[in-house]
């Protein structure tokens, strides 16, 4: 996550959530579920505005797409208690 987040290459994951390709956005919503595990991740997605980008993914014809969405979403707001 760290070398992810250290050589550049979220924005580039964000901007595949936009892509009219169904897999490049699964995979990318999948890469960022996973990032968001980790509370740095969660917070450094944050900062670079993942989630006005993710949010209209819910909504995808696509089960993959929505379902990786939504565990991205909802690995972006939780918080260790």
């Amino acid at each position: 996550v760290d070398r992810i987040m250290g050589c550049g290459g979220v924005p580039p994951l964000i901007s595949f959530l936009s892509s009219e390709s169904e897999d490049l956005q699964a995979n990318a919503a999948g890469a960022i579920q996973s990032i968001c595990f980790q509370k740095e991740g969660r917070q450094f997605m944050r900062e670079q505005g993942v989630i006005p980008a993710i949010l209209p993914l819910l909504s995808s014809k696509n089960i993959k797409v929505q379902t990786r969405s939504v565990g991205a979403v909802h690995n972006i707001s939780s918080e260790a208690e």
